[in-house]
């Protein structure tokens, strides 16, 4: 429909808008008749698609419309009552309208059609206008060729654009097409980025990294709101289901709630389009079979209605998903003895499996214990192709049944797969990334005289703080050769949801954010890696998958007792603990670093563009009002040369170091950044002043330790952590 007028575009548009509008305020009217405003907004939708139609020529648009509208002016003016029927009716005729605008999307004009079922229908509602008591349900019309009875595509499935956010009160739509070649060039922007940072650090030049820093602000900027025109509410994918819970509860004979909670969570395009038919799959599994018939649930001592609980929430960086439901549960019983019957497992494994890795049975591939076909779904069925597909994407799924209380399905999905910060590191002579929303710590070990990892009968463990670290080497993992005897690595200690583990590598690079690519056919099926990326220099490196590690590195059993290196196990030097630190200059030449985990970014600001609000200054900083904190002043003086202001560039700037506290961020001034270091953060000299935690060496100078939970408490600006 490449020469569609953009008049026809902009109506199909506001059509398919209105249609999801439409669907859902049919069902929120059939559960509430007395909600006058609901009618109203039910009317003023088919009154301007008839309008526009008519207009543009669309006459069986308009005609359906017209149709539609007449029994609607019935139900405002009190002359019939909403019943099930009547709205399986008024849904009928909108998966009717939404095939008509499908069909004048891809040939420019109406597709000619039998409507006389319908209009039939319709008109009859219409003319006999019994009075509520009286009126009897017309039945269902089924949906014309190519509807979908489940709900129809939203804007942008059947447009191919997107809503982006413009002024306060307006919209922009942008073809998803372009967001795609945005998100591509900012990929290589991101490329550029980091290869001019990596060529810096070599090359003292300190106007090239005058501008590097400035730049580099820019294309993080850039690459967010970049990054937040793709995300889209889960909203837009949510809105369809509580249609497809009411047709399927009809058709299955039963009743039930849908509650959902957290659609307003946002997430990629592309993870929202990967997570629909397994969400889809679901909820039909839910009713069909996990939802007992109404006089069951009473006999149960249940309400007559099942209730499903669709819930979202964001955790570090993914999206955690469940699908919950009040039914009889899972046939754990009847699961076992299947799964013996079909050969997956002897009575004797099957016997020992706990209740949760009997209901992990259902994932195997055309495992099923339901005695007859459904037409709908089948427990069990399907449910190999729910797995494999969010594991596409990265994500995971888990289920947990109660026998007569129910069924919760747990889904865990990036919330991106276009960027993520990650951790660079080497093992072998190779490069790797690791998403830092795994990563807990970085432990170097060195010091070849101490041996600090045991054995075992099962597993390498390191002691860490008193409690078993389970580690997984991953040379050995991936087979670049033995770890042998290596005179220093490090540990890297990463979180897979409830499992904690080691992973020994050769060397930690640096953070980078780096652009994710999808793997190719060849390394899908290695369960080690989620993607793959360019860095800096130019080398492509895969992105290991955290979640796979964490699967192959089993829990050693508790109580067991360690063995400790020895002979045929090589010997491993103690650990010391290393963390990032940024280092910056205070006055007179002192020196005071800060651990880097909770820095978010380096700004510089114009002094002119600090203001006053009360006794804090501030500065406006990306819509939002930003309190600053100036270091120097707030560190009690010791020196008889009274220190001066925070120094600034020549061109009257300061530098600020943008800082989570945990509620919001805040700006700590400084005088200038002068570097950032992987190294123990030991202290080595205790504190002689408030807000510093002590002192140690580091580049070989003497620098202190800042406490900045203490500084921000002192100055009223204490985070989440402090009690606030």
């Amino acid at each position: 429909m490449d020469e569609m007028s953009d008049i026809i575009r902009e109506f199909l548009l506001e059509s398919y808008e209105g249609l999801d509008l439409l669907e859902r305020d049919l069902m929120d009217y059939e559960k509430n008749p007395a909600d006058k405003e609901r009618l109203t907004a039910l009317f003023r939708v088919l009154h301007t698609l008839k309008g526009t139609g008519g207009f543009l020529g669309f006459s069986r648009l308009e005609k359906l419309s017209h149709a539609g509208e007449s029994v609607l002016v019935l139900l405002r003016d009190g002359k019939i009552a909403m019943t099930p029927g009547l709205a399986s009716l008024l849904l009928n005729l909108v998966d009717v309208l939404r095939g008509g605008l499908r069909r004048i999307e891809a040939d420019g004009a109406e597709e000619p059609a039998d409507d006389a079922v319908l209009l039939e229908r319709l008109k009859s509602t219409s003319e006999t206008a019994l009075a509520p008591q009286k009126q009897k349900d017309p039945a269902p019309v089924i949906a014309a060729s190519g509807t979908n009875p489940s709900g129809g595509p939203g804007q942008a499935d059947s447009t191919g654009s997107f809503l982006a956010g413009a002024a306060e009160d307006s919209v922009l739509r942008v073809p998803v097409k372009l967001l795609d070649q945005l998100m591509n060039l900012t990929g290589e922007m991101a490329l550029m980025r980091n290869q001019a940072h990596q060529w810096a650090e070599t090359h003292d030049d300190p106007g090239l990294n005058a501008l590097l820093q400035p730049m580099n602000q820019l294309a993080l900027g850039i690459q967010e709101r970049v990054m937040k025109a793709r995300l889209q509410p889960l909203s837009q994918l949510w809105s369809r289901f509580p249609r497809l819970v009411r047709d399927t509860a009809r058709a299955c004979g039963k009743s039930v709630v849908l509650e959902m909670r957290g659609s307003e969570t946002e997430i990629d395009r592309s993870i929202l389009e990967a997570i629909r038919d397994p969400l889809t799959h679901l909820l039909r599994n839910a009713i069909d079979h996990g939802i007992e018939k109404p006089e069951e649930r009473k006999r149960a001592g249940k309400d007559a209605d099942g209730r499903i609980i669709l819930k979202a929430v964001h955790e570090a960086g993914m999206v955690l998903l469940e699908v919950s439901d009040d039914g009889g549960g899972l046939p754990l019983d009847k699961i076992r003895d299947k799964a013996v019957q079909e050969g997956l497992l002897t009575r004797e494994q099957a016997n020992g499996l706990d209740p949760e890795g009997i209901a992990q049975l259902i994932f195997r591939p055309g495992f099923s214990t339901a005695e007859h076909l459904s037409a709908i779904s089948g427990r069990g069925v399907g449910l190999d192709v729910v797995k494999s597909n969010l594991e596409k994407t990265g994500g995971k799924v888990e289920v947990q049944a109660v026998p007569g209380r129910g069924t919760t399905f747990k889904l865990k999905i990036p919330l991106t797969l276009a960027s993520l910060t990650a951790l660079v590191i080497r093992c072998g002579n190779q490069s790797f990334v690791v998403p830092r929303v795994h990563l807990q710590e970085i432990i170097r070990v060195q010091d070849t005289s101490h041996r600090g990892i045991e054995y075992l009968p099962e597993a390498p463990v390191y002691r860490l703080r008193g409690k078993l670290l389970p580690l997984l080497f991953l040379r050995e993992v991936l087979k670049l050769g033995e770890a042998g005897e290596l005179p220093s690595f490090h540990i890297l200690v990463l979180k897979s949801e409830n499992l904690i583990f080691g992973l020994v590598l050769d060397e930690v690079t640096d953070f980078q954010e780096v652009m994710v690519k999808p793997l190719g056919r060849h390394l899908k099926a290695i369960p080690f890696y989620m993607g793959t990326t360019v860095l800096g220099d130019g080398q492509v490196a895969l992105i290991l998958d955290v979640m796979g590690l964490a699967q192959r590195c089993q829990a050693s059993p508790a109580g067991a007792d360690p063995v400790v290196a020895g002979e045929g196990h090589p010997a491993f030097p103690q650990p010391v603990k290393s963390e990032m630190a940024l280092i910056f200059l205070t006055p007179d030449d002192g020196r005071m670093a800060m651990p880097l985990e909770k820095v978010l970014r380096l700004e510089a600001f114009r002094r002119s563009a600090v203001e006053k609000a009360g006794n804090l200054e501030v500065i406006q900083y990306e819509g939002k009002v930003l309190p600053l904190v100036y270091v120097s002043r707030m560190l009690p003086e010791r020196r008889q040369i009274p220190r001066q202001e925070a120094s600034s560039d020549g061109d009257g700037k300061i530098q600020v170091v943008m800082y989570d506290n945990g509620r919001e961020e805040v700006g700590l001034v400084v005088d200038r950044v002068l570097d950032i270091v992987t190294a123990p953060l030991e202290i080595q000299r205790a504190a002689t002043r408030s807000y510093v935690t002590g002192s140690m060496v580091l580049q070989e100078r003497v620098t202190e330790l800042l406490d900045v939970p203490a500084l921000l408490k002192a100055a009223g600006l204490e985070g989440k952590d402090h009690g606030s």
